[in-house]
């Protein structure tokens, strides 16, 4: 049911009716903490923090990530922890909390080269930190290096997000 109501609610987003979405990805987390599924929690929250990034909610974005980092990190939840940590940065990225946004890109980086997820996003966000901080050439290079990694993946978000970044 946890998982249902999460691939619901995305689907929902990406049809534009957020309030839908958020009220069907909340009921997903609850049911998930009723349990004591600290993992499937966590996973509904970063999928609450993409669809708040997306519906321009950048400190909601960031709370639902960040919670979803943490359980991951007590839990021990190495892998996926990493991709959370590379959405957070993102966020704080935006937000423009550069250093902070900097230390979980680095957590990012440290996934598996082969961890297309955490490095793409890790990338994104080292590429609005380098812009952010007015070095435009490093983050036109980051993000032309994102748009490469993500080329050849069947994940058409991705790509269109590194275009989006690099543009």
């Amino acid at each position: 049911e946890v998982a249902a109501l999460a691939i619901r609610s995305r689907y929902l987003w990406m049809r534009g009716e957020v309030q839908e979405a958020r009220r069907t990805i909340e009921l997903a987390a609850a049911a998930a903490e009723a349990v004591g599924m600290r993992f499937f929690v966590a996973t509904c929250e970063g999928s609450r923090g993409e669809l708040e990034y997306r519906a321009g909610d950048l400190d909601a974005a960031e709370r639902a990530a960040r919670r979803g980092y943490e359980i991951l990190d007590a839990t021990g939840h190495v892998g996926i922890k990493t991709t959370h940590a590379a959405d957070l940065a993102t966020y704080l990225a935006r937000l423009g909390r550069l250093e902070e946004a900097e230390r979980f890109a680095a957590i990012g980086r440290i996934a598996a080269e082969d961890d297309l997820s955490s490095q793409s996003i890790a990338g994104t966000a080292e590429t609005i930190v380098l812009a952010a901080r007015g070095n435009l050439e490093g983050a036109e290079d980051r993000a032309r290096a994102v748009v490469a990694m993500v080329a050849d993946a069947e994940w058409p978000q991705a790509q269109g997000d590194a275009w989006m970044e690099l543009a």
